[in-house]
C-alpha cells in the first residue's frame, strides 16, 4: 500500500508539469475530470462547522494531555475560514499575501510537527509511542525544511476553477511523501480506531488531491483534512460515552 502511495505522489506531484508527462491510464479519469470544485462558500461553511465542532469537542476532554488533539477541528476552522477570505481578496494585494502566509504556516509549519505531537500525548502503548515519535522527529524536520521554503521564495496565489493554487518553487520530492508520513502515518499507528480511521482516510485525501490539483494541493488537502478532522469530535464522544 505504501508503495503504491508512494508512487502515484512521486508520478503526480514531483513532476508538477502534467502537460509534459503521458498521463497513467488509469488514473485518466481522476487527473484530468476533477469530481469537485470549492469556493469562498465552502471554506467558510467548512471553517463554521469546524470551529463549532472544536468548541465542543474541546468541552468535552477531561485531561489536560488530549487538549492538543480536541483542538485539531478548531484549528482547522480557523485555517479555512483563512482560505475563505483568500477566495474573496483582490489577487495580488496585501490582503491576499498575508492570508496566503497564513494558511501556509498552518499547512507548511503547523501541521507536520502538531498533529504528530498531539496524537502522541495521548498514546499509551509503548510500541506504538515509539513509531509515532519516529513520524514527530520527521514531522519536525519537514516543518523546518517548508518554513525555510517558505522564507526563500517568492509566492504567487491564483484563484483557478474550484480551487486556489499557492505557487511556490518547492520541489515536493523532498517534502510530500515525509508530509504524509508525519501527518496521516501518526495517526494510522494510534490504538485507537477512529484515529486510525482518520489517517487512512486522509492518505486517500492525500492521494486524490496529489492525483488531480497540482499546484492546488496544499488548499485541496487541508480542505478534505480539516472535514475528515471532525472524526476527532467522534473520537472522544465515544471515549466518554463508554
Amino acid at each position: 500500500m505504501f508503495l503504491v502511495i508512494f508512487y502515484l505522489l512521486y508520478y503526480n506531484i514531483f513532476y508538477p508539469q502534467a502537460q509534459a508527462k503521458p498521463p497513467i491510464p488509469i488514473w485518466k479519469a481522476f487527473r484530468y475530470n476533477r469530481l469537485m470544485c470549492f469556493s469562498a462558500g465552502a471554506s467558510f461553511t467548512a471553517g463554521v462547522i469546524l470551529t463549532a465542532g472544536g468548541v465542543a469537542t474541546v468541552i468535552r476532554i477531561k485531561s489536560k494531555k488530549e487538549i492538543p488533539l480536541a483542538l485539531l477541528p478548531l484549528l482547522f476552522g480557523i485555517q479555512q475560514i483563512i482560505e475563505g477570505i483568500q477566495w474573496v481578496a483582490t489577487k495580488p494585494s496585501c490582503l491576499s499575501g498575508t492570508m496566503a502566509y497564513a494558511f501556509l504556516a498552518f499547512a507548511f509549519v503547523l501541521w507536520p510537527t502538531y498533529v504528530p505531537a498531539s496524537v502522541l500525548l495521548v498514546e499509551n502503548n509503548k510500541n506504538r509511542r515509539t513509531m509515532i515519535i519516529g513520524c514527530l522527529v520527521i514531522g519536525i524536520m519537514t516543518s523546518l525544511y517548508l518554513l525555510m521554503a517558505l522564507i526563500k521564495n517568492p509566492l504567487t496565489i491564483t484563484a483557478e476553477t474550484g480551487h486556489i493554487a499557492y505557487l511556490i518553487n518547492l520541489p515536493w520530492s523532498w517534502g510530500i511523501f515525509p508530509y504524509w508520513f508525519a501527518t496521516a502515518g501518526s495517526c494510522i499507528f494510534s490504538r485507537y480506531k477512529l484515529i486510525t480511521w482518520l489517517g487512512a482516510t486522509v492518505t486517500l485525501g492525500v492521494v486524490y488531491a496529489a492525483m488531480s490539483y497540482g499546484n492546488a494541493f496544499p488548499s485541496v488537502w487541508c480542505f478534505f483534512a480539516a472535514v475528515l478532522s471532525l472524526l476527532i469530535y467522534f473520537h472522544f464522544r465515544t471515549k466518554y460515552q463508554n
